[in-house]
């Protein structure tokens, strides 16, 4: 009994410093928030909206570090757009391939067809009844239309900067195939042979468990010498170029190839070609990507990724870099705080509110933890070092699927 009642001890002090450490995190959090509502319209008023113009104005690259399919975050970036584009933001980078963002940008011409347009997309060459069987990925759902719309009638050039997304080859080969001009009898029935053989695959691969498509497309000989009918078409031989890139990055991820790397620097390289052809000195970006993106220093997948890049690049022009952090609390009104995947976060989400936005600037907290003021877990110490600003939505539901 005399060893058992010292661990007892031990065990409570701990605990109790753990929660004393929560407690204070929480409580530096709170006093740094912004709590708000979006306007009927989905407009930005009041004090969050003077910080948030404030702090814009003041960087030349904005990234939205998503969870991606928010509903609300959707509609908060229909409001945070109109905001940007009054700060001279004119150019949006989607998580979405180059020829991928083309497409959208036409699509939302005019801007009132963007919803009925981006359907038409999806129809074509998605399934309803899976919602990842999309062509065009993380832009493909009903709320997602609201801020495509808002982008084109703001003037926003689109740059995507992903890989082509897996479920888009039959419309990268249909985009291909329009290049011709006058293709004769031969092509024409090398393309319809190959559409269907794409369109087999993708859905085999959406329906069969296990079953991936894209080393057998990527190695597949028929397409190899049915492009090498388009070497002599510049544009369609860059086209041709991503569509391979962005199969080789599939393909060594599924044979266990770690192709994380080369996916960042593919994003990055794709930033600079559209950074490059802008007649700015310093051009304005606002980069919206899923949140592993945006991290300064390494992601979690351990890489250099484009949230890095941006800062050195910032640092290079002696601009500046803000990074938003969207995490949710509420979903279909549910809690998620210290559920499973959640626990190392539940500390940023314990700050949202289930009617109202939260904003928070963790540049004071980090002030707070290098002056050893405040103690937190290395994760919370990746989030705050990580991010300035946490977004948390009200309570959130997944968007609806755009067909």
């Amino acid at each position: 009994m005399k060893y058992i009642i010292p661990a007892f001890i031990l065990i409570t002090v701990w605990s109790g410093f753990k929660l004393r450490s929560q407690n204070k995190l929480l409580h530096e959090l709170n006093n740094k928030a912004f709590h708000f509502s979006l306007t009927p319209d989905y407009r930005l008023e009041g004090d969050v909206a003077e910080f948030l113009n404030k702090e814009v104005r003041s960087a030349q690259f904005v990234g939205l570090a998503e969870l991606h399919r928010s509903e609300q975050l959707s509609l908060f970036t229909v409001a945070f757009l109109d905001l940007l584009a009054e700060a001279n933001y004119h150019h949006l980078a989607l998580e979405t391939g180059p020829y991928s963002a083309e497409f959208l940008e036409k699509s939302a011409i005019p801007p009132e067809e963007t919803q009925r347009k981006t359907a038409y997309i999806n129809r074509a060459y998605g399934n309803r009844l899976f919602g990842s069987m999309v062509p065009i990925i993380f832009v493909d759902r009903e709320e997602d239309a609201l801020f495509i719309k808002k982008a084109s009638e703001e003037g926003f050039d689109f740059w995507g900067l992903d890989q082509e997304f897996a479920n888009s080859f039959e419309m990268h080969l249909d985009s291909i195939y329009s290049y011709n001009e006058s293709p004769g009898m031969q092509l024409q029935n090398e393309y319809y042979e190959l559409k269907k053989i794409i369109h087999k695959m993708i859905r085999k691969s959406n329906f069969s468990l296990g079953y991936s498509y894209y080393c057998e497309l990527y190695e597949h000989e028929g397409l190899k010498r049915f492009f090498n009918e388009f070497n002599d078409i510049p544009e369609a031989a860059n086209h041709i170029d991503h569509f391979y890139t962005s199969l080789d990055i599939y393909c060594k991820s599924v044979r266990g190839k770690n192709s994380n790397q080369q996916r960042a620097d593919y994003m990055k390289s794709n930033f600079e070609k559209q950074y490059e052809k802008v007649n700015e000195e310093y051009p304005k970006v606002f980069v919206k990507l899923g949140s592993v993106h945006l991290t300064r220093g390494k992601s979690p997948f351990g890489v250099n990724d484009v949230g890095q890049f941006l800062r050195e690049k910032a640092e290079q022009n002696n601009t500046g870099f803000l990074t938003i952090r969207h995490l949710r609390r509420y979903k279909n009104g549910k809690d998620y705080t210290g559920k499973k995947g959640w626990e190392d976060v539940s500390n940023f989400m314990k700050a949202g509110e289930k009617k109202r936005w939260t904003l928070i600037d963790l540049r004071p907290v980090r002030d707070k933890i290098e002056a050893k003021k405040l103690e937190v877990t290395e994760r919370e110490k990746f989030e705050i070092y990580s991010y300035d600003l946490l977004l948390i939505p009200p309570n959130d539901h997944t968007a609806k699927k755009n067909f």
